[in-house]
């Protein structure tokens, strides 16, 4: 057998042996716990199943003595907790053909006060992921919000959406496109935090150009920029691309925000 026919049977077998599902998973999921900022209210979740999806055994304390415990019809990715214990995570749920991203918001007795989804679509790349994918969230209790940011295109372009969301009474307020520095286009976002005490959000762009550069911009209650720094060229190192691939790789998925 010639070595081009048994290249293509190979690739055959390794197309056949994974659904599209299974290329497309995330990482399994495990239990973890969120604190609030004080430290004195707790939430502890856990997936009945490793990849998350319909059910999560979850309990929330407050100074050490359980509030309330009890299955939830989902798990979650991520959750944050205030003082108060007021809830807001992202969840698996199921619905349409490839399940949904849920916002989930929990009052303080554990009862579900708001669900958003997102339906989830096939990129129809192998190995690829499915979207919309979650880039984190933005827990803001001081102020009374929440932001979900997510990832819904397949472009490189690094596009993302902002969903603010209100946690009491809990309600979607409205999508945001975030915009960066006005004379970069080619441009995402690497992380984004909130600068506590304040309601400004700090947010770190990744410049992909001829040489890499970066820019910091600052952000008030509207989302408005109110101050921004461009540093042109600042991960760029030399045209050998060595020193410059590892000073991205150092950047990449944190930004420039310690």
């Amino acid at each position: 057998m010639s070595f081009k026919r048994i290249l293509i049977l190979t690739t055959l077998l390794s197309s056949a042996a994974l659904s599209p599902g299974q290329m497309q998973r995330d990482p399994p999921q495990s239990q973890f716990t969120t604190i609030s900022a004080s430290g004195s209210t707790k939430f502890w979740t856990n997936p009945y199943e490793p990849y998350g999806g319909e059910k999560s055994f979850c309990r929330m304390t407050k100074n050490g003595k359980v509030v309330w415990q009890k299955d939830l019809p989902f798990s979650f990715e991520e959750a944050h907790i205030s003082d108060s214990g007021t809830i807001s995570g992202l969840a698996h749920t199921s619905g349409g053909k490839y399940g949904q991203f849920t916002i989930v918001i929990l009052d303080p007795n554990g009862r579900v006060a708001m669900k958003h989804h997102f339906s989830m679509w096939n990129t129809m790349i192998a190995d690829g992921h499915l979207m919309p994918r979650s880039q984190g969230m933005i827990f803001d209790p001081d102020h009374n919000r929440v932001i979900a940011r997510m990832f819904n295109t397949f472009d490189h372009k690094g596009n993302e959406s902002w969903f603010d969301f209100r946690l009491a009474p809990a309600k979607f307020v409205r999508a945001i496109t975030p915009g960066g520095d006005p004379q970069k286009s080619n441009a995402r976002i690497e992380n984004a935090e909130l600068v506590l005490g304040t309601n400004l959000i700090l947010v770190s762009w990744f410049h992909f150009d001829e040489k890499y550069g970066h820019s910091l911009t600052l952000m008030d209650r509207n989302y408005r920029k109110v101050w921004g720094m461009f540093l042109p060229a600042d991960l760029y190192n030399g045209p050998t691309g060595d020193a410059s691939q590892r000073l991205y790789d150092q950047f990449s998925g944190r930004g420039a925000i310690l």
